[in-house]
């Protein structure tokens, strides 16, 4: 997509507005929005070599790739221009091998608003993984973005390399800590949902699996040169104007490529990792305070190889800021958690 200079007021209202700003059911502004109280996680690290000068620039025994994935490949430089916070909760055994989960905001937000809004500190003491917090580089109208796809959101046509970038950010993680390869995920919202997929379409051999909360990916399947298995949570309002659930283009912008519908986002990774042929309707939760009931149907394929799953979570009546309550965000990283790489 070719550089545009002309972006509307309300694109940059709807996709830059905080996690639980845009949430018309909440009255608090991001400013507002407290980090979990007295929640026992790391100071952030920078993975700046110059700034942890007693941290070994070797990665741990655990951070060795997995007999199926290719190595990954270390860049301080980049993650020294660009610092991320790596969290460790308080009470993990560092003799052990632990979860690591990258966690990617939307358009125009920022990965401190992302981890307070949610609680995250405190889904990851419960579960007991390590996350790391990245964020997007800001473009001509200061709003943090992801290169992800055509779709979605390099609005100026930077081309900025987002997926070597978040590659050695996971790479670095892996070795400060003592990371499970077989056990490393991603979850993003909106912009952070297109990134998440795009991650696992070029990191099929490293990551278990992502999660996509009112994102979306390439809408040819093509596109993705995943060669690997990897577990899949799609997250979608069947009203989301933003997002399409039915797909098309970002806010109706027909200037910008669309995106697939979100049944055709799980059916590509479904003929991916080899599912069967149906995506079959499950259980309902109740995970959104602002509608009535059950509101989120589950539905799955079955038979997916290498022990990975394929769902997809439909919020009915749902908008684009579905899934921002930390008992939501806690259903999906329970999900990921529960599908290690085989």
């Amino acid at each position: 997509m070719g550089p545009r200079r002309t972006v509307s007021t309300c694109l940059l209202a709807l996709l830059s507005c905080s996690l639980v700003a845009c949430d018309r059911s909440q009255g608090t502004p991001p400013a507002a929005v407290s980090a979990p109280a007295a929640s026992p996680i790391s100071t952030p690290l920078t993975a700046s070599p110059a700034a942890h000068p007693t941290e070994s620039a070797t990665p741990t025994a655990s951070a060795a790739a997995s007999e199926t994935a290719p190595p990954l490949i270390a860049n301080p430089a980049l993650v020294t221009a660009r610092p991320y916070k790596l969290r460790v909760p308080e009470g993990i055994d560092s003799t052990k091998t632990s979860p690591l989960v990258l966690f990617l905001h939307g358009y125009g937000a920022n990965s401190g608003v992302f981890e307070s809004a949610l609680g995250i500190g405190n889904i990851a003491r419960a579960r007991r993984f390590i996350y790391a917090l990245p964020d997007g580089t800001p473009d001509s109208h200061h709003m943090k973005f992801w290169n992800a796809s055509d779709a979605c959101c390099d609005f100026d046509g930077t081309n900025t390399d987002d997926v070597a970038y978040l590659t050695a950010v996971i790479a670095d993680a892996m070795g400060r800590q003592n990371v499970d390869p077989k056990r490393v995920y991603v979850v993003g919202f909106s912009n952070g949902g297109f990134m998440a997929h795009r991650l696992a379409c070029e990191l099929s051999g490293t990551l278990a699996g992502i999660a996509s909360i009112a994102g979306g990916t390439w809408k040819d399947p093509a596109k993705c040169s995943a060669t690997h298995p990897v577990t899949v949570l799609q997250v979608h309002g069947d009203a989301d104007p933003v997002v399409r659930y039915g797909g098309g283009h970002v806010l109706d912008k027909t200037h910008m490529q669309p995106h697939p519908a979100a049944k055709e986002t799980v059916g590509a990774w479904a003929s991916r990792d080899q599912c069967g042929p149906s995506l079959m309707s499950g259980a309902s939760l109740d995970l959104e305070d602002k509608y009535e009931g059950a509101e989120t149907i589950k539905a799955r394929y079955e038979g997916c190889t290498a022990g990975t799953a394929v769902e997809l979570w439909t919020v009915r009546g749902g908008n684009h800021f579905v899934s921002q309550k930390p008992r939501a965000i806690e259903a999906v990283v329970a999900f990921l958690l529960d599908h290690p790489k085989h």
